[in-house]
């Protein structure tokens, strides 16, 4: 009976203190690997599951932005449309080219709880930026900010 309380106790514990790989920096990583590999099927799993995140474009109209289901985002990663054009398959203006050209440089830099920004990015601009957000226990995505529309 002792043990089964020890082994109990224990695994409470351990999440109860989140472990060093589900801290917001190490999801970040996590993405910009997604991103770099053009991981289709693991792309969705950093999205919400319950509420909307949010593309924004950070171009002289930054009010421009528009909000995206888990079912859209979800569509859109089969299809190979939509919200999935400005994360990985456009022209050349996508979030996984940012990434591509970040490549090899430092981690996306934390300037707030949260929020990255490339490597080369200075700390006040927000340009381009991925703003998480916790939802039933893990990081999700809440913001994509990017120069273009």
């Amino acid at each position: 009976m002792l043990v089964l309380f020890c082994v109990f106790a224990c695994s409470i514990d351990k999440h109860a203190d989140p472990a060093p790989e589900d801290s917001a920096q190490s999801v970040m990583n996590r993405f910009v690997d997604v991103l770099r590999e053009k991981n289709v099927d693991a792309l969705a799993a950093f999205f919400p599951d319950e509420g909307v995140w949010t593309l924004r474009s950070t171009m002289d109209a930054p009010d421009m932005s528009s909000q995206h289901t888990a079912t859209e985002v979800s569509n859109a990663m089969k299809t190979k449309r939509g919200v999935f054009d400005a994360l990985i398959d456009s022209d050349g203006d996508t979030l996984r080219d940012i990434v591509l050209d970040s490549q090899g440089r430092s981690p996306w830099k934390q300037v707030q709880p949260g929020l990255f920004v490339p490597p080369d990015s200075q700390d006040d601009s927000l340009d381009i930026y991925v703003k998480w957000r916790r939802e039933a226990g893990r990081w999700v995505i809440d913001v994509i900010g990017v120069p273009f529309a």
